[in-house]
């Protein structure tokens, strides 16, 4: 992925610009963190300890407050030597789970209970390769969208993965969305990239600030290492 993300952005999209984005991830997340919106969608863990009283985490480790395009500029390429993706501007290497329960309108309303959002539509795209994951995330909203009938106008809030920087810049500038209303507490690159566990984050982490904003629907959406794209479109509820 690292290297094929630097094959397609090479000469379109820069490392300052790479670089601004992670910064922001952590600005943002930093921010998210100490306002208490994380905690939202954190679920404690205690961990034993030989002596003494258990560890309790109930904080993303991978966020570094004060990270800076300055500091971010002095790391090394990490795929080519003369490569602008960077071990700052692409997603960590993190542990984690998210859970998310998922309901019919009928069962909903015969246990009573208010949902957090509903689904509306889902977009899947592939291929031709690796090279194409840049548009991947994009492709999909669009194509979720083009179900519903909806305009990427229509849309309050993205959360579009950072698997690497480069990937929220190229999908940005194919909606033709400002980065306001993207990935607003931050991304992948301050947050993490589990496997198998970032789809479902983006999706619960989108649903939270939307009601926080008093509704409205949003986007999440991620690309995939073969060179696809997954997307959801939910409504705040």
């Amino acid at each position: 992925m690292g290297t094929g993300t630097e094959r397609y952005s090479a000469g379109s999209i820069s490392r300052e610009a790479q670089d601004d984005l992670a910064a922001k991830s952590h600005e943002r997340a930093a921010n998210a963190a100490k306002d208490g919106r994380l905690a939202d969608e954190i679920v404690n863990v205690s961990i034993p300890q030989r002596k003494g009283d258990p560890l309790l985490v109930e904080t993303d480790e991978g966020v570094r407050p004060g990270t800076t395009m300055e500091s971010l500029g002095g790391l090394k390429p990490a795929f080519d030597p003369n490569g602008t993706v960077t071990a700052g501007n692409a997603s960590q290497l993190s542990d984690g789970g998210s859970a998310i329960v998922m309901m019919s309108k009928r069962a909903v309303e015969a246990r009573g209970i208010t949902p957090l959002a509903e689904v509306l539509s889902y977009g899947m795209v592939a291929g031709p390769d690796n090279t194409s994951l840049l548009h991947q995330p994009s492709n999909a909203i669009l194509k979720a969208l083009a179900k519903i009938g909806k305009q990427v106008s229509d849309i309050s809030l993205f959360e579009i993965n950072e698997a690497f920087a480069a990937v929220g810049i190229a999908s940005m500038a194919h909606l033709g969305i400002s980065d306001e209303i993207v990935n607003v507490n931050g991304g992948a690159i301050a947050l993490g990239h589990p496997i198998g566990m970032s789809g479902n984050r983006l999706a619960l982490s989108l649903a939270l600030e939307l009601r926080r904003r008093g509704g409205g629907m949003g986007a999440a959406a991620l690309c995939g290492g073969g060179g696809q794209g997954d997307a959801l479109i939910i409504r705040s509820i």
